[in-house]
């Protein structure tokens, strides 16, 4: 199928959560899609992953939601307690609709790229892997492209969904600097889930965090925000027994739960970094989403979820649109402020946690940058 503004076949660069979600709806919309990823395993990262209800709706416009909620744990309410282990303010755990924008959910990331994948595949996606591009070259009706393996190959478009390390970015807009580290690290681990924690439970005080979140009937995903100054290394060989000590200053389940980690406990740490790109997001008929230019931070349970809207959107721009130009420019014009505000409001919020301001005040502010999650988009 061609568009009427001649786009008929897109390079996707990155087979991660947005490059998939971008593939799905272009097929959806007729487009011929061609996806490389790095990785010649095409696996999946990370622990545990936190879905807000804005999430949920675009996995929805997927048609992938069903999937998802079958996978993960999708859930209503929040108890929230002091670190010491005191509960502060309990909404009571709800089995949420499908279209709850309050709703929340968690699942675990190799779930969600095995359900995205095996819909790219379903669709008819050209999946190659191992390879990245290594020459982008255009002139104003399409773009050559020079891959690692050698290979070249021509595209009406090329997508750059390669997260926050983006090398299609450097190939295009070498200017724009790497990320810049927020000040916190976070802590992420996977446990099994007691009975009773059936919504989000959070742990805090002016200066830490901790959040358990179920991503299935039996198990859920803990994170731990602390703040990193200097932003020191973590050995990998060392994450279990530097998580159990830290989570050991909790109070309460935290408390329990650090006495339970053991070797093969699934744990990671990741300094918290972000970037957001200038307009415009594109150079002629390359275009950047995701990570690659609007990297968050977890506050909101949000960054998969942007990059799942950036798809859904840039595919609505170049199928409704009569010209190329006009759909990137109009897709950047649809989704920058609402990233912008979005990373802003992540990254305040991070803020006061490292400065410690009272606990009222962080909930609050958490409050106000979930509300506007949940507008449209």
């Amino acid at each position: 199928m061609v568009l009427d503004n001649g786009v008929a076949r897109v390079l996707v660069v990155g087979g991660g959560v947005g490059g998939m979600s971008l593939a799905i709806a272009l097929r959806h919309a007729g487009v011929m899609v061609d996806l490389i990823d790095i990785d010649p395993d095409w696996k999946a990262a990370g622990a545990g992953l936190t879905l807000n209800g804005a999430t949920l709706r675009a996995l929805g416009q997927l048609g992938v939601v069903d999937e998802v909620v079958a996978g993960g744990h999708v859930h209503g309410g929040r108890r929230i307690f002091h670190s010491s282990g005191q509960l502060i303010r309990d909404i009571p755990a709800y089995r949420p609709a499908s279209d709850d924008l309050h709703a929340m959910g968690g699942i675990v990331r190799p779930a969600l790229h095995a359900i995205l994948a095996r819909r790219v595949k379903e669709l008819g996606v050209t999946v190659t892997l191992g390879v990245t591009v290594e020459r982008l070259e255009q002139d104003g009706r399409g773009v050559d492209v020079g891959f690692s393996t050698g290979r070249e190959d021509r595209y009406d478009l090329v997508v750059g969904a390669d997260g926050l390390l983006s090398k299609v970015r450097q190939l295009v807009m070498p200017e724009i600097g790497p990320p810049v580290f927020t000040g916190q690290g976070c802590w992420r681990a996977i446990f099994p889930r007691p009975s009773e924690v059936e919504t989000n439970w959070l742990f805090l005080d002016p200066h830490r965090k901790v959040g358990l979140n179920p991503i299935s009937e039996e198990e859920m995903y803990m994170f731990m925000l602390e703040s990193a100054p200097g932003n020191p290394w973590q050995e990998p060989a060392d994450w279990q027994a530097t998580l159990a000590a830290k989570m050991r200053g909790y109070g309460g389940l935290v408390r329990e739960l650090a006495d339970g980690i053991s070797d093969t406990t699934s744990t990671n740490y990741r300094p918290l970094e972000t970037l957001l790109v200038p307009p415009p997001w594109h150079r002629d008929r390359v275009v950047l989403i995701g990570d690659a230019v609007h990297a968050t931070t977890p506050h909101a349970g949000y960054g998969a979820g942007l990059a799942i809207e950036d798809g859904i959107v840039l595919t609505a721009m170049v199928v409704e649109r009569d010209s190329v130009e006009a759909a990137l420019e109009a897709y950047v014009d649809r989704r920058f402020e609402r990233c912008r505000a979005v990373l802003e409001g992540s990254v305040g919020l991070g803020r006061l946690e490292m400065e410690g301001v009272p606990i009222e005040q962080q909930l609050a502010a958490s409050a106000k940058l979930f509300e506007l999650t949940r507008q449209p988009y």
